[in-house]
């Protein structure tokens, strides 16, 4: 059977000659994996892996958490900047009708406490603050703060002209 195949003409058309040049058998300098066989098409292309979608989802849930984090911060400092800028009308309002009046200064509450009737949970407090430069002035610094939540939001300092009284004692 042997000569009988050896004996048929062998016809090599374009299409033999380049198969046989692309699907050479494995050798030294053409490794097997290098070697493109008749089932592994080059147009078919490889499926993902395992691997690479965990890897991807890692990134993604990184991502993702990494945006979380930096919205939750933003929406943290919008909330305290809204809640200063409220503190800040509400003691302009404070002050006004603190201020109201011909004996003004004298108006200010020192040491005092209250809370703010615009915004609930905010309290604020008055102290005197000691300075040189106000008592060479006959005057006194009072540190209006304003808290919520036992939190500092806001201060104001104002210079309160002091009387006779307070002129003699000792300010803290």
């Amino acid at each position: 059977m042997s000569s009988t195949f050896s004996q048929l003409p062998r016809r090599q058309t374009r299409f033999a000659s380049e198969a046989a040049k692309k699907y050479r058998a494995p050798s030294a300098f053409y490794p097997s994996s290098l070697i493109l066989h008749p089932s592994r098409s080059p147009s078919r292309h490889r499926g993902v892996t395992l691997i690479e979608i965990l890897a991807g989802l890692a990134v993604l849930g990184v991502l993702i958490a990494s945006i979380m984090i930096a919205r939750g911060r933003a929406l943290r400092q919008w909330a305290d900047a809204d809640a200063k800028l409220q503190a800040s009308r509400a003691v302009d309002t404070l002050v006004s009708t603190w201020l109201a009046g011909p004996e003004a200064p004298d108006r200010i509450p020192v040491p005092a406490t209250g809370t703010l009737a615009d915004l609930p949970g905010c309290t604020w407090r008055t102290t005197y603050f000691a300075e040189p430069a106000a008592r060479q002035l006959s005057a006194g610094i009072v540190r209006l703060e304003v808290f919520k939540d036992r939190r500092p939001i806001l201060s104001l300092d104002l210079l309160k002209r002091l009387d006779a009284t307070q002129r003699t004692r000792r300010l803290p």
